[in-house]
C-alpha cells in the first residue's frame, strides 16, 4: 500500500507540473491518460475491485513488484500479494485518493 501510494505521489507530482522531465517532454494528452488511468485505479481500489486495480499495471510476466525487502514477478503474483495483504475480514483497506 505505501509503496502504491508513492508512486501514485510521484507520477502526479510529475504530471501536476509544467516543467518536463530532463529525460521527455509529456504532452497534455498523456498526462490526460495517466490521470484517467489513475482515477480508474482509485475508483476500483476503493470498490474492493483489485484486478481492476491491477488493470493499471503491465499484465506480463515480466511485471516485477517491489514491496519493501519482498520482490515478487509477474502481474499475476502482484496480485496476488495484493489479495493476501489487503482482502480478508481482518484486513486494513484505507481509501485512495486523488486530489
Amino acid at each position: 500500500m505505501k509503496l502504491a501510494l508513492v508512486f501514485l505521489t510521484l507520477v502526479l507530482a510529475q504530471a501536476g507540473t509544467d516543467q518536463p522531465s530532463a529525460h521527455a517532454q509529456q504532452t497534455p494528452a498523456e498526462t490526460a491518460i495517466i490521470r484517467s488511468l489513475l482515477a480508474e485505479q482509485v475508483e476500483a481500489w476503493n470498490h474492493g475491485d483489485l484486478e481492476g486495480f491491477m488493470d493499471g499495471y503491465w499484465r506480463s510476466p515480466d511485471l516485477t513488484f517491489f514491496s519493501g525487502a519482498n520482490i515478487s514477478q509477474g502481474w499475476q503474483a502482484a496480485l496476488e500479494r495484493y489479495q493476501h495483504s489487503y482482502q480478508g475480514t481482518e484486513k486494513k483497506w484505507a481509501n485512495l485518493n486523488l486530489s
